[in-house]
C-alpha cells in the first residue's frame, strides 16, 4: 500500500503541467488555481505517505483537488457533483484509496469519449 500511495502518475503530472502552461496566457487565474490544487495534492500525498488510514472528509478534499485539476483540463466535458452525508466524513478508510478509482473513471470514461461526464 505504501508503494502504491507513493507513486504519482507521470501522465497526470505531465497533463497538469501542460494544462497550466496553456492557461497561463489566456486564463491566468485558472492557471493559478490549478497550481494551488497540484500543491494541495502533493502536500496530502506527503502527509499520508506513512498513514494507513484517513478520514473520508480528508480523502474527499484530496479527490476534489484532483478533480478540479481534471476539470481545468477537460473544461465543460467534466461536470462535478458531490453528495456526501456530513456524518460520513468522520469514517476512517484506507488512505488514498478513492483517488485511483476516480482517476480510472476519468481515464476510461471522460477522456475516452467526446461527450460530457459527470
Amino acid at each position: 500500500m505504501k508503494a502504491l500511495r507513493a507513486q504519482i502518475n507521470p501522465h497526470f503530472l505531465f497533463n497538469t503541467l501542460s494544462v497550466i502552461a496553456g492557461l497561463i496566457h489566456y486564463q491566468p487565474e485558472l492557471a493559478d488555481q490549478t497550481i494551488e490544487q497540484l500543491a494541495q495534492i502533493f502536500r496530502y500525498t506527503l502527509r499520508k505517505s506513512e498513514s494507513e488510514w484517513a478520514y473520508l472528509a480528508e480523502e474527499v478534499d484530496f479527490v476534489s483537488a484532483y478533480l478540479r485539476i481534471e476539470q481545468a483540463r477537460f473544461g465543460e466535458r467534466l461536470q462535478l457533483q458531490f453528495d456526501i452525508d456530513p456524518a460520513a466524513g468522520k469514517l476512517l478508510i484506507p488512505a488514498m484509496s478513492i483517488q485511483p478509482l476516480v482517476e480510472n473513471a476519468i481515464k476510461h470514461g471522460v477522456s475516452a469519449t467526446d461527450g460530457r461526464g459527470q
